[in-house]
């Protein structure tokens, strides 16, 4: 995702194989968020052609959750219980953003 692209450097942008995804204006701010993807590479060499043909734009990536990991434990709540506790997996997200 960048900021500060401007028409002229977007349209370069878009020549170099990147795609719009999704732009959204920034309320109060005066700026344009713009979400690309490069179909052909992985996000991090995008960021660095991204970055090479517009300098001045502030670039990031668009951190996507991955799965990290994997957790299992015993049903109850109860760690004294002599019942037969069954396992499970479970799966827990996170979302992890800046606080403005």
């Amino acid at each position: 995702m960048a900021t500060g692209l401007d028409a002229m450097t977007l349209a370069q942008v878009e020549r170099k194989g990147f795609v719009i995804l999704r732009r959204e204006e920034i309320a109060g701010l005066g700026t344009e968020l713009i979400v690309l993807a490069h179909p052909s590479m992985s996000a991090v060499r995008a960021r660095q052609l991204l970055r090479r043909i517009a300098p001045h734009a502030t670039c990031a990536l668009n951190h996507v959750m991955f799965e990290s990991g994997m957790a299992t434990g015993e049903r109850g709540s109860d760690a004294n219980d002599t019942r037969s506790a069954s396992r499970r997996t479970i799966t827990v997200g996170m979302i992890d953003s800046g606080v403005s």
